[in-house]
């Protein structure tokens, strides 16, 4: 059994059966009719899915969905927590260390 990765030649959707299929040795049709039957009699079919698509590494890049929108939601949070890192970025008081309020005179 080989690590699970969505492969980029051979998925239909977003390459998860297809990942599944390879990781295991099993024909990728029989991995969608599988599929395809919890989506239709077990009903949480399309969560779980959804959950192995952005868990799921891509072939290419080694990147998930889930790993990418972490590092975008902690690059965000740190450029909030410590302030931009332009000096002419938007927003930016000319280093007054001041923030905005629309209820002060000037």
């Amino acid at each position: 059994m080989t690590k699970i990765t969505r492969p980029k030649e051979g998925r239909l959707l977003g390459g998860v059966c297809a990942g599944i299929a390879r990781s295991m040795d099993l024909d990728v049709t029989l991995v969608r009719i599988a599929a395809a039957a919890l989506v239709l009699f077990a009903g949480a079919g399309p969560l779980i899915y959804l959950v192995a698509w952005a868990v799921i590494p891509n072939e290419e890049d080694g990147s998930s969905f889930a790993t990418e929108a972490a590092e975008q939601a902690r690059t965000s949070w740190n450029s909030r927590k410590h302030g931009p890192t332009d000096p002419a970025a938007p927003g930016d008081q000319s280093g007054s260390g001041d923030t905005f309020n629309p209820y002060t005179e000037e």
